[in-house]
């Protein structure tokens, strides 16, 4: 039974609503009274997935900073923890992380995420496009 459970919280997390764009940059992390930081490995307007090994608990949330190429301003979202990758000795080339989505982006903050996310490059590709 906990095969299956797990195999469903694998296939649920790989059910898209966003598109994901690859995309690495620092990211700060506080919750009350933690600060830490990590990775952005990818991102898309509903939330991004970040390489750390600080990792927090399923509905946790945090106060996620971080910056997007060619805008000066310091985007500063809360998130919530939606799926956890802890560290596997037998996958060590998959980091150890977190995939959040953010929770009440300004109208002007989706703007310029999609704005970014248009003009990035697509993190996965259909065969008729290569």
């Amino acid at each position: 039974m906990a095969e299956s459970t797990m195999a469903l919280d694998l296939m649920d997390h790989n059910k898209r609503r966003h598109k994901r764009r690859a995309y690495e940059t620092e990211v700060s992390l506080e919750t009350g009274s933690q600060f830490f930081t990590g990775f952005s490995q990818n991102i898309s307007s509903g939330g991004l997935f970040i390489a750390t090994h600080e990792l927090l608990q399923l509905g946790d949330t945090m106060r996620v900073r971080f910056r997007i190429p060619s805008i000066e301003e310091e985007f500063d979202v809360q998130a919530e923890v939606r799926w956890v990758r802890p560290p596997r000795e037998d996958t060590p080339d998959q980091l150890p992380g977190m995939g959040v989505s953010f929770i009440g982006l300004s109208p002007e903050q989706s703007a310029v995420l999609n704005q970014y996310l248009d003009s990035a490059e697509t993190l996965f590709y259909d065969d008729d496009d290569l």
